[in-house]
């Protein structure tokens, strides 16, 4: 019996041991991805319903609206509303008019893609207004005037 435990103490202390001196293998290896600039419009630029122009009122005729979307962190993006600003009428009629950056109108919105642009500060939606206005003193002819527009981020 004597003889079993010493045995049995000796295979405990050779795992023990042999635990002990296990050893390991190792290999490093990469992982890698690329991030594309990208740019989504997430709500679509609204329509402005100017309502009744009166082409002899001493005031401009003024609306707004707005545009929501998101880049990807850093991406360089423009924003501009190609030109021309004029709304069709009947027969050959138009309505001039401009769009504004800032609800005061003083500065016109880009109708192209100019300066270094814009670096989105993250991934974010992002919402623009963009002010419209048809300025007095335009004689058309009565009727109803309407015209598409495209909201555009270039990047």
């Amino acid at each position: 019996m004597k003889k079993a435990l010493v045995i049995m103490i000796m295979m405990a202390m050779v795992a023990v041991a042999g635990s002990a001196i296990a050893a390991t293998a190792t290999s490093v290896f990469n992982v890698s991805a690329t991030v594309q600039p990208t740019c989504s419009i997430t709500t679509g630029a609204s329509a402005i319903a100017f309502g009744t122009y009166d082409p002899l009122s001493a005031t401009p005729l003024d609306g707004s609206g707005t545009v929501s979307f998101r880049c990807t962190r850093n991406t360089l993006y423009w924003t501009y509303i190609p030109g021309p600003w004029t709304i069709a009428g009947p027969a050959v009629d138009t309505l001039a008019m401009d769009f504004y950056s800032d609800a005061g109108h003083t500065t016109l919105f880009n109708t192209g893609k100019v300066g270094g642009g814009t670096a989105s500060p993250n991934n974010a939606p992002q919402t623009i207004t963009y002010y419209g206005r048809i300025p007095i003193n335009q004689y058309v002819a009565e009727g109803a005037y309407s015209q598409n527009f495209t909201f555009t981020v270039e990047y």
